[in-house]
């Protein structure tokens, strides 16, 4: 092999990837911004849209008696469920994302809330995740297989918009707030649960 064959096998192997290098440097904010613009997940036989899961989510909360809340301003002096609904109505707006984990977290700890008001768990409620809280109330019939699944739905859509991945990172403020006033009628609902 001569040094013309040589040079013409290294140019042959190289373009490839120097024709990657150069369109990824071109194209990069681009499709940097088309990947955040996505709002589906689709992971081999799973596929989610934020939008489409949370009407869907919406629907079922209707059903079971559970309506979504638009914020409300109030002042409470404790960090309770009623202040991180009004941060995360705070958030929407130029924070979807952080302020749908917001409302979940209101969720969560009015979940706790009402095992701790029911008294059914076994353990300190704040030591147990949401979903076994959640199992807590729906093994005691506080709560019915509907609900127990749209908490769990919820908490699906919350874990997307918190770690997104695979285009799912963006969500729209109106997706955000959409979330949030369903988030609101859950803890109403959960608020309502007493001791018979």
């Amino acid at each position: 092999m001569d040094w013309l064959q040589f040079l013409a096998s290294l140019v042959k192997s190289l373009a490839w990837p120097t024709t990657l290098v150069i369109l990824v440097l071109l194209f990069h904010v681009p499709v940097r911004r088309a990947l955040l613009r996505l709002t589906r997940l689709k992971y081999k036989d799973l596929e989610l849209d934020f939008g489409r899961e949370l009407k869907e989510l919406e629907k079922e909360a209707k059903a079971i008696d559970i309506t979504p809340q638009l914020p409300k301003s109030i002042a409470p002096t404790q960090r309770d469920s009623s202040q991180l609904l009004q941060e995360a109505a705070q958030l929407a707006q130029r924070f979807p994302e952080p302020a749908v984990a917001v409302a979940w977290q209101a969720v969560e700890d009015e979940l706790m809330q009402a095992v701790m008001r029911l008294a059914i768990s076994p353990d300190y409620p704040a030591h147990n995740s949401a979903l076994k809280n959640a199992e807590l109330l729906k093994a005691q019939n506080a709560i019915d297989q509907r609900t127990f699944e749209l908490f769990n739905r919820m908490r699906n859509l919350r874990n997307m918009a918190v770690h997104g991945g695979h285009g799912a990172a963006f969500i729209t403020t109106d997706e955000a707030l959409e979330f949030l006033a369903l988030a609101r009628g859950v803890v109403e609902k959960l608020r309502a649960l007493r001791r018979n």
